[in-house]
Parts: C-alpha cells; structure tokens; sequence
C-alpha cells in the first residue's frame, strides 16, 4: 500500500530505472500535451499577428487538437491504456467488426460466453474480446454462469460450444439454463 506522495515518487524513480524511461500517471502525460496544444495556439496567433503569412504554428495546432478530439473520443484507447485490454481480433457474429453506436441496455450479441458481447462501456465495438479479457467479464458475472437448477459451471461448456444463443444449453441430454 502506498502511504505518501513520497513513497508513490519512490515507486515511480524505481520503475523509471526499471524500464529506463520515464514512468507517471498517464494524467501527466495528457496534462503536459494539453499544455503544449495550448502553447501551439498562444504563439501561432503572436507569430501570425508579427506575421500575417506565418500560420505554421497554427496549421499545426489545428492538426493537434482534431487528434486530441480523436483521442478523447476513442474507445479502443480506452481500453488499451486504462483497462489494459488486449487488442480485439475476432470480429463479432452480429455486428461484424463495425462500431455500431452506443447503448446502455445489453445487446443481442450478448452470450453466456462473452456476457457483455462485444460492448465496452456503451460502446458497442463490433470486436469480441480476447480469451485473457473475455475471462475478467466471465469473472464478473460469474452468478449467471451457473445453471439454476444443477449449478454446473459454465467452463465445461467453453471447451465444447463456440458461441450460443440461448440461456439454454444442452449437455450430455439435459437442458441447463444459465441467466446469460
């Protein structure tokens, strides 16, 4: 556990060392380009004002803030840099690998097999997630991936069925019915 701010520095120099670069909050990181997009602006309009041909400064933070509008917008950067997901490779069954909007009420993607379907957050991203990214969901409701009447697991289904539709899975003859 970290007591301090003073502890939390030590713990960053010892993995700057580590890694042999700079290691911070990613808040530092955003703050520090928000601040240089800024600077852009400030001095491109005092360079243009010197200069009225001068927009080099200003084409450039032009270029800087529709990416940092593309960066704040991104869901997949989302997911790569604070959820540590890994990047998703197989497209989904229903919506095919296209960013289909955002909803908040579970999709019809949604399986006992990926319980949240290919959503991260309200985003709905076309990509299922990875097995190590599909595990942590499964985690997260494991409740439902019990059948009701039996309580077998749901593992021994993820070794013989790919993807599923309905909350009823037979196995070996009997119907078990999962919340999924």
């Amino acid at each position: 556990m970290i007591e301090n701010e003073e502890k939390a520095q030590e713990m960053l120099k010892i993995l700057s060392d580590y890694y042999k670069c700079p290691v911070m909050p990613i808040t530092i990181y955003c703050d520090t380009l928000s601040k240089w997009k800024h600077l852009l602006l400030e001095n491109g309009m005092k360079r243009q004002e010197e200069n009225e041909k001068d927009t080099i400064l200003l084409d450039l933070y032009s270029q800087v803030s529709s990416a940092f509008m593309a960066i704040t917008k991104s869901n997949l950067l989302s997911r790569l840099l604070y959820e540590g997901e890994e990047l998703r490779t197989k497209k989904c069954p229903v919506h095919q690998g296209q960013w289909s909007g955002c909803r908040w009420e579970v999709q019809e993607c949604a399986t006992i097999f990926y319980p949240q379907g290919c959503m991260s957050g309200s985003n709905i991203t076309g990509w299922l997630p990875e097995q190590k990214d599909r595990l942590k969901q499964i985690e997260s409701n494991k409740d439902k991936l019990k059948c009701k009447f039996c309580g077998i697991v749901k593992e021994y289904i993820l070794h013989n069925m790919a993807w599923k539709d309905s909350k009823f899975v037979k196995i070996e003859g009997i119907f078990h019915e999962f919340d999924g």
